[in-house]
């Protein structure tokens, strides 16, 4: 009776650490899982670096082209003002030299 009490101790040990032999070696796959995702991100980071930097880059000159096209808006809006307004000088300057045309024609002929 106590052999086979001991026996089945045994064998209850040997489950349990069996058991917690195979809770180990699965957490060490899950490690080494782990590990190759982390390189699998170091080198998928490594192979993006380059497209990230010329993005980066090119996002810099838009931003410069963006500033210097706002600068030439700018100079063609206060042209166009300047344009605008020589226009009606130019216009009312006109219209005064016809009105005096006019005046000057109408005391010849009378």
């Amino acid at each position: 009776l106590m052999q086979s009490n001991r026996r089945g101790q045994a064998q209850s040990a040997l489950r349990a650490v069996q058991g917690r032999h195979e809770a180990i070696q699965k957490i060490e796959r899950q490690m080494i899982e782990l590990a190759q995702l982390f390189q699998d991100v170091d080198a998928a980071i490594v192979e993006q670096e380059a497209p990230v930097q010329q993005i980066e880059k090119q996002a810099e000159q838009t931003h410069e082209n963006v500033q210097g096209g706002n600068k030439h808006l700018d100079g063609a809006i206060d042209k166009a003002r300047a344009i605008r307004w020589k226009k009606w000088v130019c216009l009312a300057i006109c219209r005064t030299l016809d009105l005096s045309v006019r005046g000057v024609l109408m005391i010849v002929r009378s």
